[in-house]
Parts: structure tokens; sequence; C-alpha cells
């Protein structure tokens, strides 16, 4: 039985987007009365696939009206977020997964596609902060599904031995398509593959993070003369300016758990873009990072490969991120001053990646988004405990390096 599961949604036309920057094109006069209509509640608690269902029938009639959409779009994280494995019967594993998965690959591609009629930011931000609780669904129901163990239980992969990710299949991977690509799979020029490599994605020093999912770039190129496919790899920080070339097959047998391919819908901008990275220019123009391309409305969605065996690492540390971000946010912690972000979530990552293994072990499969979360902030709340004592301060995984303010200041005094 295979893994590669291929769905779609009927190609829409959507308005073709100016060949620099990332902007929203302007919608002729809408009735926003309609558009901003109350919408159902979302709730997942009439069964996985029901529910999906009924979600996806209201998100391919959301508009564009900045206020409902993002409105409606937060109600369908908090839904999403609170998806737990006591909500997930094994019959729905066995019976409705593969078909849960599927409605939600549809629901990213139809809210994809309603990017280009969006007005503000504040929606689009919106549907990528959608997108990446999605994906975890999806990631979730296919490792119990067909019962792939994270790789934190197993040795450390030898990615140059393993079969070319997209090109091949194998038990371990995971592929969603659209109908198209189906019918007639290819690389074209300009084409784009941002991935995510096992690497954490830290928050920045303000709190504030891009809620994407991708560190890693590639943009096709097809040699005129020869015909052969290369892949040149973007920067992934600031203006994304190719540094170097490599193999097709090498770019994509990277190490990644995940990879997005994304492709122009203008031909003439997919032609510019190559002949700009040949001139060591930013290839998309003035987009900075991976992650922003895929709210990009210039870009179609092809496919969504991911390795199943790191799917659950790549969450912890993405939920690791959110929550930092949080406490941040939330209840004022910072660092102290010699201290680095991605060194605090390593100690973290540390604490969450020993009771995962255990809960994976006790239960069969890994934790989902929402113990992930609720875990982290148990054990936010447990090593805040042990640095509040003076005599068991020394003893804190995290807290002497991460803490609130205000608590930093009163240790300081002791």
């Amino acid at each position: 039985m295979t893994l590669m599961t291929v769905r779609s949604l009927p190609s829409i036309l959507l308005l073709l987007i100016s060949a620099l920057g990332l902007t929203c094109c302007s919608t002729p006069q809408r009735n926003i009365a309609s558009e901003n209509r109350p919408y159902d509640a979302v709730s997942f608690e009439q069964g996985l696939l029901k529910s999906s269902g009924m979600v996806l029938s209201t998100l391919k009639g959301l508009r564009a009206s900045n206020d409902a959409c993002a409105r409606y779009l937060r109600d369908f994280q908090k839904a999403l977020s609170k998806i737990g494995p006591k909500d997930i019967s094994q019959v729905e594993i066995e019976d409705d997964s593969l078909a849960v998965v599927d409605q939600l690959w549809e629901m990213r591609l139809t809210l994809h596609s309603k990017i280009s009629e969006m007005q503000e930011r504040s929606c689009v931000e919106e549907i990528q902060n959608s997108f990446r609780l999605i994906r975890y669904l999806e990631d979730y129901l296919a490792q119990r599904k067909f019962r792939i163990p994270s790789e934190s239980l197993k040795a450390r992969i030898n990615f140059g031995n393993q079969l070319v990710p997209i090109l091949k299949q194998s038990p371990d991977y995971f592929l969603l398509r659209t109908v198209e690509m189906k019918r007639l799979h290819d690389f074209r020029r300009g084409d784009l593959l941002i991935a995510r490599t096992p690497d954490f994605l830290p928050p920045s020093s303000s709190g504030t993070a891009d809620q994407g999912v991708f560190n890693r770039m590639f943009l096709v190129s097809v040699d005129e003369q020869t015909r052969k496919i290369s892949a040149q790899e973007l920067s992934a920080e600031g203006r994304p300016r190719p540094t170097g070339s490599v193999e097709l097959k090498t770019a994509l047998k990277g190490g990644h758990s995940r990879i997005l391919h994304l492709r122009a819908k203008d031909r003439s901008l997919a032609i510019n873009a190559d002949r700009a990275m040949q001139r060591m220019e930013p290839p998309y123009g003035a987009v900075t990072g991976p992650s922003h391309f895929e709210i990009d409305p210039r870009f179609e969605i092809l496919e969504e490969w991911r390795d199943l065996r790191l799917t659950q690492e790549s969450r912890m540390k993405d939920a690791i991120r959110t929550q930092m971000r949080q406490w941040m946010s939330q209840l004022n912690y910072e660092l102290k001053s010699d201290q680095k972000l991605t060194r605090v979530a390593a100690l973290i990552l540390k604490e969450l990646r020993a009771k995962d293994n255990k809960f994976e072990e006790k239960k069969g499969w890994a934790m989902s988004y929402q113990i992930l979360s609720e875990t982290l902030d148990s054990l936010r709340k447990s090593d805040l405990e042990i640095y509040k004592n003076p005599k068991t301060r020394k003893k804190a995984r995290f807290h002497q390096a991460f803490r609130p303010k205000d608590i930093g200041a009163r240790a300081d005094q002791d």
C-alpha cells in the first residue's frame, strides 16, 4: 500500500500579481455586509471526517472581508489546537484518517486560492497560521495510521542512502499532490522548493516570529541547451540570493522533514526569475524568507512531501518556538544577556523529547501538538518553582537563562 495520497481542487483563475513585491491585489466592489455575516462556530466534535467536511464547506465560501475572515480563521485555529489523541478513536484512525487528511489538504488549497483577494495582511497572516496547524494534524494522522515511530526513537538516518523524496516512494514518505501534478508531474524552470531541515527555528528576541515552518529554499533551473535540471539554493535570510547550484536529486535528499513545491502562475515571471538568479540577483524580488513564498499569491501549490520519521521532531521544535514567543509576550520572559534563544530552546527540547519518548513508548504514538503545548507549559511551571527557591535555583533547567523579568531582578538580589 503506498503512502502517496493525491487530491486536488478544480483549477481556479486568480488575478496575477505584480512581478515584484508581496502585495495583495485590488478587487471589484463587493457587498461588504454580506461578507461580514457570521459563520458557524468551528467544532470538530462530530467526528473528524464529518467535522472537517463541514469546515471545508465553510472555507470554500469564506469571503475576502478582513474582519470576518481573520475572526473565523482564529476560531478555526483554536478548534484545531484542541484536538488531542483522546478525540481521535482508533476506528477513525483506521477507517477515516486518510480521507480526513485529503480534506485538510483541500482546506489548504482552498485558503491559498483566496490569498489574492485579500486587501489586508491580517487575514493572510491567519491563513499562514492555519496552514501550520493543519499540517500538524495531517502529520499526526498519517503517523498514527501507518505507525511510523518518530526519529527520536530510532538510530540516525543516513539521508544519502534514502530514496529520493518526491521522485520515489517509500513507506516512510507521505506525499500530497494536486490532480494536475498527478496527471503530469514535472519540474520547470523557476519552480520553488521550500523545505524544512531538522534545525530549530527560533523566535526573534522581541518575542515575535514568522509563523511559517520552512527554513531552506531552492529555485529549479533548466539548462536551455542540455535541458539538464538543477537546483540553486537561495539564502534563507534577507533577500533570497543564490548561494550554489546542485543536482536536483541532491537538493531533494537534504535531510528535510518536508518540502513544498510551488510554481509561478506567470511563466514569464518564472523565466525572468531564473535569469535574475544567473545575475546573482533575488529571483522573485524583495521577498524575505522561505515561508513568505507560501503565502505569495504569485504562486500556486503543486505538492507537499514529508518524511514521517522526522515530522514529530519538527513539531516539537515548532511548539517550543511558539511557547517561547508566548512566554515573552504574555509572561514577560526575557533572556539573560549572554544567552541565545537557540541554546535555551535546546535545553527545553531535551526535556520535551524525553517526555515524548516515554509517551510514545506507552501509547504507541507520539504526542499531538496540543499535548506538546500542555507539556511545555507544565515544564515551564515546574522549572520556575525550582528557580524561585534559592536552595534549588541552581537545579533549574532553563530559568537561569530565560525567565520573567521581575523574577530575574529579585533573584539577582538574593
